[in-house]
């Protein structure tokens, strides 16, 4: 999924292929899914990025509204939480 950067990872972070986004988004979601499922519990807040153990994964701001509603319309159609980022 990784899509190299132009810039260093220091500036950038690791890039996700754009045409790879939507594995991503299944990933979290199913995780999301799954925790709902086994445990009966959803997040109110999720991370991308880990910055204590170096993972920076960059995203330009279109990028990230983008990302976020892909996101978001796959959380909506399996009735999770987080549905409402879609929204704004």
């Amino acid at each position: 999924m990784y899509a190299d950067s132009a810039l260093s990872h220091e500036a950038s972070g690791h890039r996700v292929a754009v045409d790879t986004w939507p594995v991503l988004v299944e990933g979290i979601a199913s995780y999301l899914a799954y925790a709902r499922r086994a445990y009966g519990v959803e997040p109110t807040l999720f991370s991308l990025n880990e910055p204590d153990i170096g993972m920076h994964v960059g995203l330009s701001p279109e990028e990230y509204a983008d990302f976020v509603k892909q996101l978001g319309r796959r959380l909506a159609a399996l009735g999770l939480k987080n549905a409402h980022a879609s929204r704004r």
